[in-house]
């Protein structure tokens, strides 16, 4: 909690002054706005619950919830200017500066929330229908209540779709979509947050395998499309992780066009190997499938996180630190 306390504003508002202000804030702000102080707020550095969250109406009922936890006083602004500038709120921000002074910014929010904001003030009001016929396949009906930009986002996370580790499916959106403004956001969190947090100097760097579902005209359940220009994707998966980046290809058992039994089986496989000499280990599965599974070529579904299960380091100690 000391990082939100330590740049105070140059004079402390008074009791009455604090008071007005957050009244003013509240009377100015509409509900979108008031839905994506919420989501910031669930922030790992700030650690509002979820349903104390849910339960506030207006932003007075949140600003006490943050004032009890101790991330906001008539002395301690820092949050509550940041929480202004991520909805562009510049006059408010403008009126408490000229009271106290100016206050030094420093970012609270973490880069993953800001990368989400970042993308939503991306999609239009007019193409919002568009994104949300895109995410109706894992979110299913209850995409129909949603109003905002910011409550897709908001379900996405709490489907498990998103998340601060996990942000591929909002990659595979923004590409599908066209949107390559958005999936340079998506890009750039990756670059700078999820890569470079482990050793990665042992030669070869660890397997990679790359399973490549095309053909499902023998599926057995669904009537699937064969998935064109995945060799294609294939390719490149191979030019980044083997040739650039040093891992060596999993060639100890066919990796093309397994049903979602022949995927767990080749998982197994790679988890009995010793890995200890190597610094981690890459699995790319190109497929049909939907939020949490992939689909084999027999049209059955293989739950992701039951490849994550095989690969752990109770299945594959050798893995492990």
């Amino acid at each position: 909690m000391a990082a939100l306390r330590d740049r105070v504003p140059t004079r402390d508002l008074t009791d009455d002054e604090f008071q007005k202000l957050l009244y003013n804030i509240d009377k100015n702000l509409e509900e979108q706005e008031l839905l994506i102080l919420k989501y910031l707020c669930r922030d790992k550095s700030i650690k509002l619950k979820y349903g104390p969250l849910e339960n506030c109406k207006n932003c007075l009922q949140l600003f006490d919830l943050l004032q009890r936890r101790v991330y906001l006083n008539k002395g301690n602004l820092n949050l509550l200017i940041e929480l202004l500038s991520y909805i562009n709120c510049t006059e408010l921000i403008d009126r408490i500066e000229e009271k106290c002074g100016t206050i030094e910014k420093k970012k609270i929010v973490s880069l993953y929330r800001r990368m989400v904001l970042d993308c939503l003030y991306l999609i239009s009001d007019s193409e919002f229908d568009q994104f949300k016929s895109y995410t109706r396949r894992v979110l299913g009906g209850s995409m129909e209540k949603l109003k905002f930009q910011i409550q897709m986002m908001n379900a996405l996370e709490k489907k498990g779709c998103i998340g601060p580790e996990k942000v591929d499916y909002l990659l595979e959106m923004s590409e599908q979509l066209e949107r390559s403004d958005m999936s340079q956001e998506v890009k750039r969190y990756q670059r700078e947050i999820l890569i470079g947090r482990y050793k990665m100097d042992s030669k070869p760097r660890g397997f990679c395998v790359i399973i490549n579902n095309m053909d499902f005209s023998n599926s057995e359940t669904v009537s699937l499309m064969h998935r064109m220009g995945s060799d294609k994707d294939k390719e490149k998966l191979e030019e980044t992780f083997i040739n650039n980046l040093g891992f060596t290809a999993w060639e100890k058992s066919p990796t093309d066009n397994l049903t979602a039994e022949e995927m767990r089986r080749v998982m197994d496989e790679v988890s009995k190997e010793d890995h200890s000499e190597f610094d981690c280990f890459v699995c790319c599965i190109l497929s049909h499938g939907n939020c949490g599974k992939v689909t084999g070529v027999d049209g059955n579904p293989c739950e992701i996180m039951d490849i994550a299960r095989i690969m752990s380091t109770s299945n594959c100690p050798s893995l492990a630190s």
